[in-house]
């Protein structure tokens, strides 16, 4: 009784001391941050681990540096990710942890030997008995117990099952690699398909606003004598700003896409991105969609991780069925030497005791203690199914989705391109007019700025379409890497 109010107690005070936090305390972190000492011995440990020829050592050159590169293009940028890049890295890592899992699910099957070496200091005193061979029971010794054990499991299903489930674990790892190379690969793509796309953007919008510029000093120059409207000088203005807005803002996603290509890359860019968009694709309709739904639901690495998933879920719902209800074969042996220097009759002894034995366990009810896993297990291999159903789905759908945008952007790109036909048709008339004295130049910069309209929107809408079109090769799996050159 006396121990256990003791135990209640000392629990009590441990529940006050852990919710005794005060708001003073919680200010200060607030303001000042972690403890000035407690920051530095962290960074302390962290640099001494850095340098260590341990894990962390090892990838410091790797993955703890950016590099500086200068005006990379996409394939050196590629390179770079598949090199450097965190989440390759962490998946390679997550082969490595599935290879060791197998092997310690295999150690799981093969003999356990352990030693132990026990040194006792034992004090007896016969305080009452009945046993005339006792009464002389007062001794104070030590005892020394060896012991070496070993446990071989014959028939353990579960572990079996377990050695199952690793395998499939491990070939899981290796899909979940090959869909962050795959993953990383196209949003290196995407990224700068969007860079190039918001730098020529911006460098048509930037023609446009030269040109703006003219019309507004010719503007001014016909206001001065008597024949221009201050009404068209404001509207070219007003242009003019929603031109400088609009370039500021392309400036800033060119930079943003740079950020985390640099991000993606580890590599610090220094002067810009080298190159245009991709020259190799060709704008046309996408018309085969069965092959690419067949080609999505079968090489696609999220569905191939999604299938794994459910298949280790149906092993992992037998591995605890079988925990739960099924005998467990085992033999074993031990060797047990027990040295006493003294007893309670006089005069100390060793003795050595060898055992072997054969152990069959059997689960009746509630073994464990715990209830059932399998009826988790159960549950939770119905959640896998669900979530490769909707990985199909979710992939399917996106083909679809590719192809219609692929397609709607193929009419897009179409119709631009008649559109700078035309402009620069009209373009070069104007200038014949003008050049024969029929036309004036007020008029063949506005033709200018029409053909910079839809140059300007033809580029727009052909980024956009090799932005589907990297998606689709995604969805389908293929990685950017092998299919840009």
């Amino acid at each position: 009784m006396l121990v256990g109010a003791m135990t209640m107690v000392c629990l009590t005070g441990c529940a006050s001391l852990v919710g005794s936090v005060t708001d003073d305390r919680l200010a200060l972190l607030r303001s000042s941050g972690l403890d000035a000492d407690a920051a530095t011995q962290s960074q302390e440990r962290l640099d001494r681990i850095l340098r260590s020829d341990g894990p962390a050592g090892e990838m410091q050159d790797r993955f703890g540096s950016l590099p500086a590169v200068e005006n990379p293009g996409l394939g050196e940028l590629m390179g770079a990710a598949l090199g450097s890049n965190p989440a390759i890295g962490r998946a390679a890592q997550g082969i490595n942890r599935a290879e060791a899992e197998r092997l310690n699910a295999i150690f799981g099957y093969l003999p356990q030997v352990s030693a132990s070496f026990q040194r006792d200091q034992l004090d007896q005193e016969v305080v009452e008995t009945d046993n005339q061979v006792f009464q002389a029971g007062t001794a104070s010794y030590p005892v020394d117990t060896d012991r070496i054990q070993i446990n071989q499991p014959i028939l353990d299903l579960s572990r079996i099952f377990g050695i199952r489930i690793a395998n499939s674990a491990r070939s899981l790892a290796e899909v979940e690699y090959v869909k962050s190379v795959k993953d990383v690969t196209a949003e290196v793509f995407d990224q700068y398909v969007i860079a190039i796309q918001s730098r020529q953007r911006a460098d048509y919008l930037q023609e446009r606003l030269d040109l703006v510029d003219e019309q507004v000093g010719g503007i001014e120059r016909r206001i001065g004598v008597g024949e221009g409207q201050i009404v068209d000088l404001a509207s070219m203005r007003s242009e003019r700003g929603s031109l400088a807005a609009e370039i500021a803002f392309e400036r800033t996603r060119y930079q943003d896409a740079v950020t985390t290509l640099s991000a993606l890359s580890g590599r610090a860019i220094v002067g810009g991105l080298q190159g245009e968009l991709p020259t190799s694709v060709r704008y046309e309709s996408a018309t085969d969609l069965e092959r690419s739904l067949a080609l999505g639901l079968e090489e696609n690495p999220a569905i191939m991780a999604a299938a794994f998933e459910v298949v280790m879920g149906n092993m992992e719902t037998w591995q605890s069925v079988f925990d739960d209800f099924a005998p467990v074969l085992s033999v074993y042996a031990s060797l047990d030497r027990e040295d006493r220097e003294d007893s309670r009759f006089g005069g100390g002894s060793v003795t050595d005791d060898q055992v072997v034995g054969l152990r069959l366990s059997i689960p009746i009810f509630n073994a464990s203690g715990r209830g059932y896993s399998s009826l988790t297990r159960r549950v939770d291999e119905r959640v896998a199914a669900l979530n490769y159903f909707a990985t199909r789905r979710e992939v399917e759908t996106g083909i679809r989705g590719t192809y219609d945008r692929m397609n709607a952007l193929t009419e897009a790109i179409a119709a631009a391109n008649l559109a700078v036909t035309g402009a620069e048709s009209a373009l070069e008339r104007e200038q014949d007019r003008v050049s024969i004295g029929q036309g004036v130049n007020y008029s063949v910069l506005s033709r200018q700025v029409r053909r910079n309209v839809a140059r300007e929107r033809l580029g727009f809408y052909q980024a956009e379409y090799l932005r589907a079109w990297g998606e689709l090769q995604y969805l389908t799996g293929r990685s950017m890497n092998e299919v840009i050159d």
